[in-house]
């Protein structure tokens, strides 16, 4: 028979988009996560944000070329 035991964890709220790691260690859960204060870095990850990224670095790319 398996022990069950219920465990709230109290913490300040965050933002994570995927669980890096997780792993049971001596009949404990370890969830390795990357947490951000808020949800304000998936701007970065929007179509219009990684096409003007990707337009800047090639035109850095053109300009250290001439």
């Amino acid at each position: 028979m398996t022990e069950c035991n219920e465990y709230t964890y109290l913490s300040p709220a965050f933002f994570f988009l995927h669980v890096i790691n997780a792993y049971e260690d001596n009949n404990h859960l370890v969830i390795d996560l990357c947490c951000y204060d808020n949800a304000n870095m998936l701007k970065c990850m929007t179509t219009e944000a990684l096409e003007v990224r990707f337009f800047l670095c090639y035109r850095f790319k053109e300009i250290q070329l001439i």
